[in-house]
């Protein structure tokens, strides 16, 4: 199992001046699961980007704790970290008398491994935008944006109500790769069919996966990932910033 990703700042964020406001992080355990975080920070939310760098680190190093501890990390797992790395936020933003909503961010956790006979067991917890995509005899969306009745469009983690918001899903199946992605990839990574739903881009993520399942050198897949998302041909499309995590099995 390997893992690899990249968040890119956006051309209206070099424009501006401003800093990348996505974040994600990453890591095979010990116990060979994969855990992955990534957050977008609320573009309007002036310090989003200390935000989404806080809660991927918190999540991360909270999952693996519970790795360590136990044999299979749980849907209650999950959710009692989100949980616990909000708090932490908050106590962050009190203690450095910051506007808990200056540090709003969307998140998605996904957690992976292989199974006895040889499945891949994915959990996902989904608050707000981007999408989680994967690939086995085809290419299918697991999990899309959740819009907001709130201020903002979609939910962050630091609305009152954030939970009312958060979705779980989980899946088993023989699974070769799970992608991860913010929104600011969208527009290049799904289109919408004449009846309104979304559907992966096969020519966006083809190459990806074909630069993974060729070369298992992690540096050079995520150079490569770098460079796509950092590309002319994406930044016609989009000028957001943009996260794309990869797992392969």
């Amino acid at each position: 199992m390997t893992i690899v990703g990249t968040s890119v700042i956006g051309v209206s964020h070099l424009n501006s001046g401003l800093p990348c406001q996505d974040a994600c992080k990453y890591k095979v355990t010990a116990n060979g699961k994969a855990i992955v975080a990534v957050a977008d920070g609320v573009g309007s939310a002036p310090k989003s980007d200390i935000g989404a760098r806080f809660i991927v680190n918190e999540v991360l190093e909270h999952l693996e704790q519970i790795d360590l501890k136990k044999q299979r990390i749980e849907e209650g797992d999950i959710k009692e970290v989100i949980m616990f790395a909000r708090e932490k936020l908050k106590k962050m933003a009190e203690d450095t008398q910051e506007d808990f909503q200056n540090l709003a961010t969307t998140l998605i956790v996904v957690v992976a491994y292989e199974t006895d006979d040889k499945q891949k067991e994915v959990m996902i917890a989904h608050i707000g935008d981007g999408a989680v995509l994967a690939e086995s005899d085809k290419l299918e969306i697991l999990s899309l944006p959740e819009e907001s009745e709130s201020k903002y469009k979609v939910a962050p983690i630091t609305v009152k109500n954030w939970y009312d918001y958060m979705h779980f899903y989980k899946f088993k199946k023989n699974f070769k790769f799970i992608a991860i992605i913010t929104d600011g990839c969208q527009p290049v990574a799904l289109k919408k069919e004449n009846n309104g739903i979304s559907v992966p881009l096969e020519e966006f993520f083809r190459p990806i996966f074909y630069c993974l399942k060729n070369n298992k050198n992690p540096e050079e897949c995520t150079d490569e990932i770098r460079k796509l998302l950092s590309s002319q041909k994406v930044n016609e499309y989009t000028w957001d910033d943009k996260t794309l995590v990869v797992i392969t099995f």
